[in-house]
């Protein structure tokens, strides 16, 4: 894999598409080929998580250092390519992915050899002596997860994997055990003192503590000479957090080589500076959001990378409504100024597409049949309306941790926030498994509507609505196609299960078939 990510960049002059393939390469491996680890604290994770398995030093040397490669011809090729808004989704959870095998490497410890699972076992906790395990936490990933466009569905489950394996770190590491949080500050935390001097006592270090800036960043080479391991993580995490954050300090966007990802590491002034891509880099995440709602209809002309936090199916976003919230359907009622999408949809419909939008759990049905309406679907020609549907449809929304799933009920209502209406693998995962019924038939509802309205020739004026509706079926049925698939096997939706596998498999089909019709003519 790696000698293949070097062949398409040292090429790169020569192939068009070079970052792009890149790009899709590491995404595939991630997403369908490499098994993410279980959590921490998971009843079977010594006998079926895969990265439990016993191994050889050098095995597990090799698989750490040809992922520390990937993700740095991962940062190159995201750093080469423009932002989009479903690429800015897919590089944010991919590259979470490879942090946490990653992690789930570093923390294995091996029986076959003491010295080289040094490191490891005093990263797992499990070093002789009083000692505690240490970990990384996600930062911003949950929170900025929840609106990123994640079209397919192995990056919505990848992403659920994600949580989960780092809700469980959370769970069994301290905070002040933390490691590399550098999205906080660049300073050097109380986790990596403390895990510097731990590793230096057993290696006789001298000032272990006092100058673990410095053996973690290299300029004392006696710690990540012997354990090399710990850099690669250390990077791996680093590139982690700046494509999370990519309103702080970020490359231009240029051909980059993997060899411009190589991070230089030194400590001044009380903090870490980290030189790569041609510039200092700091994924440091800002206190405050400034300008979330200033100016924000501005994400329907180009998309920017750093508004990818900004909900593109909520109705404060879509008004523009810069004093206060849009929540429930008083708010939308007493809005001054309604958006018109040029025209689009009128007044009344406007005002009921907004109130549809203030019920995150229940949009995805509702949005659905509103434009499953004859009278509506035309709207879609718009491409306001199609980036609002593909955001009510493949944003994923809040996550529910499993110790959420077991919380009591809320006893009042309304209920004081919204945490019981989260889902454990995305709404749409949420929809189709509870409740495919309503989805199935709307989606065929349009497709019939795209069948009418094909004049059978090309050029017309609804070559868009009709290609639009084909995309976001086919998109749908990958959505069906994953649970028929995985349902049974519960490989990746293990807490969230599969009910009406029969309806899905047949509702499955029968988009197919439909699609197939209107291709064909």
């Amino acid at each position: 894999m790696v000698h293949l990510l070097s062949l398409l960049s040292n090429q790169s002059e020569h192939l068009s598409q070079s970052a792009l393939t890149r790009f899709a390469l590491i995404a595939r491996l991630l997403t369908q080929l490499l098994p993410m680890p279980l959590p921490l604290d998971h009843a079977c994770k010594d006998s079926q998580c895969f990265w439990m398995q016993e191994m050889k030093q050098e095995t597990k040397a090799d698989l750490m250092r040809h992922l520390f490669l990937i993700a740095r011809h991962f940062a190159a090729a995201c750093f080469t390519l423009r932002a989009q808004r479903d690429t800015d989704g897919a590089r944010v959870v991919v590259s979470a992915a490879l942090a946490a095998v990653m992690d789930a490497l570093l923390r294995r410890c091996l029986t076959d050899s003491l010295h080289g699972s040094l490191s490891s076992r005093h990263y797992a906790g499990l070093a002789d002596g009083p000692c505690q395990p240490f970990g990384v936490e996600p930062g911003a990933f949950q929170e900025a997860s929840e609106t990123l466009l994640l079209v397919a569905p192995e990056y919505q489950a990848l992403r659920t994997l994600v949580l989960d394996y780092f809700d469980s770190i959370s769970r069994c590491v301290t905070n002040d055990h933390m490691i590399f949080s550098f999205d906080k500050g660049m300073m050097c935390g109380e986790g990596d003192c403390e895990l510097v001097e731990q590793i230096g006592l057993c290696l006789g270090l001298d000032a272990a503590r006092r100058e673990a800036p410095q053996l973690l960043t290299g300029e004392r080479p006696e710690l990540l000479e012997l354990f090399p391991e710990l850099a690669w993580f250390r990077d791996t995490v680093f590139l982690w957090k700046m494509l999370l954050l990519p309103a702080c300090q970020c490359p231009a966007v240029q051909k980059w080589r993997a060899s411009d990802s190589s991070l230089k590491w030194q400590y001044k002034k009380g903090r870490f500076e980290v030189i790569g891509f041609q510039t200092t880099l700091t994924p440091e995440a800002k206190a405050s959001k400034p300008g979330f709602l200033q100016g924000v209809l501005r994400w329907f002309g180009q998309y920017e990378s750093d508004k990818k936090s900004l909900s593109r199916a909520s109705p404060s976003v879509l008004t523009g409504s810069s004093q206060e919230l849009v929540n429930n359907e008083d708010d939308v009622l007493f809005l001054k100024e309604l958006p018109s999408f040029n025209g689009a949809l009128g007044a009344a419909d406007v005002e009921l597409l907004l109130s549809y939008l203030t019920a995150p759990y229940l949009r995805i049905p509702l949005v659905l049949g509103f434009f499953a309406d004859r009278h509506r679907a035309s709207a879609l020609r718009e491409p306001q309306l199609q980036v609002i549907l593909d955001a009510v449809l493949f944003e994923p929304g809040p996550w529910q941790s499993p110790s959420d799933l077991l919380s009591v009920p809320p006893e009042t209502v309304p209920a004081p926030d919204r945490r019981h209406l989260a889902t454990g693998a995305g709404l749409l995962f949420n929809e189709l498994m509870r409740s495919p019924q309503s989805v199935v038939h709307a989606v065929l509802s349009l497709l019939q509507v795209a069948v009418e309205k094909d004049v059978g020739r090309p050029n017309s004026a609804n070559d868009g609505l009709i290609l639009y509706i084909i995309r976001l079926a086919s998109r749908i049925e990958s959505y069906l196609a994953f649970l028929v698939s995985h349902g049974r096997r519960g490989a990746y939706l293990e807490r969230a299960g599969a009910s009406y596998q029969a309806f899905v498999h047949l509702g499955s089909g029968r988009v197919s078939r439909r699609m197939w019709t209107l291709a064909s003519r």
